[in-house]
């Protein structure tokens, strides 16, 4: 078996916004400033400013980032804009990513517009606050959607939470919780910013005195230092990814290397044991550590975890999949059949493959089989940074597992086949990566892997997180912690 394209997109996605911009999810309600004596009253006004940044991996120039704030009539306008080559499994991507938005003058979110482009993949966003909504519309070049968030606190971008930290004056060792959002993926999760202090960096030979912060977002830390008067020097994120503040004509004059690290290959799990035919074996057990998994995610299913062992059972497929359609599925997991902004289950397009692929009175299990044969024919396997969605799969042809996974649901779905998609570690050539897959209703839940063409999937997929709200930053504050090793069989 050759080593399949291992990626999660979003979850790659997301790390290089860590790295950038901030984490940029919320969850909506409860969350207030984690200090009391801080008011949004309190904050102070800040400047205008315009800033360029190196974006370095392992020390090399992997791309460059330009911000500016704005003082306007009703608050700030803040944008930012960012360009990177990274690699992914040995492929070079290009990325490009573009925000525009409207802040009050407390830094919270009034207007937003989102552009992000990776080869033939694009995606926008764009929405406004009205009121204790937040209306939206998510455009491809396939599809638009609209949707209205409910909102029981004030929004941030990611843009916006190191100056509101700034501007509430936040003492050395006090903390302050903001309800960030995600333009991207509509994501939510709070966050925690921290003065750590004064410190002074040297930036290109100089010092400069700055503050230290923090933000910790789901176990994951970005480190930012930032001077009095709101100006940027650094930010450390995941995966090696530093910015550095510089000029504009260094950020756009100096060639961008070729990336010194793959983003892939390097969060990569060393196993501790070789498998000779994972596909073969009906059971695996592992230790595994550093994980900040629900245990009804963890624990469950193929899925047994008690005192850091988790055991693995392959699934079997009921008899009756194979016979007739399993019943009552609308009624018990309806929720599973719905489109979603990125599994665009409804669509004439989604609804077509499946009209042509499977016949009506096909048993689930034929359905399953014919549109996953379809998918790895249709579907070729090859490394994309962008947001998946179902529709941009099916036009450009190409995808990861993450495209295989959210193609197969929609198709799934459209075929009446209840159908998620799961996110955690799989097993090839003595290492675990970071993958993405399907859970297909055939009677009972069964796993499924497009990428592997698996039905059920082998049983070194370790399921990590499950769903499409925040599947992928689930995974977030695990990447470096994580530890597994293969339990070697006993006979």
């Amino acid at each position: 078996m050759t080593m399949p394209r291992l990626k999660i997109a979003t979850l790659l996605l997301g790390m290089a916004f860590l790295a950038l911009m901030g984490i940029r999810q919320f969850k909506y309600g409860g969350w207030r400033w984690a200090s009391p004596g801080f008011t949004l009253s309190e904050q102070a006004s800040l400047g205008d400013r315009d800033t360029w940044m190196h974006i370095l991996q392992k020390g090399g120039k992997v791309g460059h980032a330009h911000s500016f704030r704005r003082t306007s009539a009703k608050g700030y306008t803040i944008g930012e804009e960012v360009y990177m080559r990274l690699t992914a499994l040995g492929t070079l991507q290009e990325v490009q990513m573009t925000t525009r938005a409207n802040l009050a003058a407390d830094y919270s979110l009034m207007d937003f517009e989102f552009v992000l482009a990776s080869g033939g993949f694009r995606f926008q966003s764009q929405g406004r606050v009205a009121g204790r909504t937040l209306m939206v519309e998510i455009k491809t070049p396939e599809s638009e959607r609209a949707l209205s968030i409910p909102l029981s606190a004030p929004l941030h971008l990611p843009a916006g939470i190191l100056d509101a930290a700034l501007a509430a004056q936040l003492p050395p060792g006090e903390s302050l919780a903001l309800a960030l959002f995600d333009p991207a993926t509509l994501g939510n999760a709070p966050a925690t910013i921290t003065n750590k202090g004064p410190e002074t960096i040297i930036i290109a030979g100089r010092e400069h005195l700055t503050r230290h912060y923090t933000i910790v977002f789901k176990g994951a830390t970005q480190h930012a230092w930032m001077d009095d008067r709101g100006n940027l020097w650094r930010q450390e994120g995941l995966l090696g990814l530093v910015l550095e503040q510089t000029t504009r004509e260094a950020a756009l004059g100096m060639d961008v290397a070729t990336a010194a690290g793959d983003i892939i290959q390097d969060v990569a799990i060393p196993a501790g044991h070789n498998l000779a035919d994972p596909a073969s074996l009906p059971d695996l057990a592992v230790e595994i550590s550093g994980i900040d998994t629900p245990a009804e995610i963890l624990h469950g299913g193929r899925q047994q975890y008690a005192g850091g062992r988790l055991t693995i059972i392959k699934e079997r497929i009921p008899e009756a999949a194979s016979r007739k359609r399993p019943r009552g599925t609308a009624r018990t997991h309806g929720e599973f059949l719905q489109s979603t902004p990125f599994i665009q289950a409804d669509h004439p397009r989604i609804k077509a493959v499946v009209a042509r692929v499977t016949a009506r009175h096909d048993p689930a299990l034929i359905k399953v089989q014919k549109l996953m044969a379809w998918i790895a024919e249709h579907i070729k396997q090859r490394p994309v940074l962008s947001l998946p969605s179902a529709l941009s799969v099916l036009e450009q042809g190409v995808g990861d597992c993450n495209e295989h996974a959210v193609l197969l649901a929609a198709l799934g779905r459209a075929a009446g086949i209840p159908a998620q998609v799961e996110a955690g570690l799989v097993y090839q050539n003595g290492r675990f990566y970071y993958h993405a897959w399907n859970r297909i209703f055939l009677g009972e839940w069964i796993t499924a892997d497009a990428i592997f063409n698996q039905l059920p999937a082998d049983v070194t997929h370790i399921r990590l997180a499950r769903g499409a709200d925040n599947l992928y930053f689930d995974l977030m504050g695990m990447i470096g912690k994580v530890r597994v090793s293969i339990v070697p069989p006993t006979d």
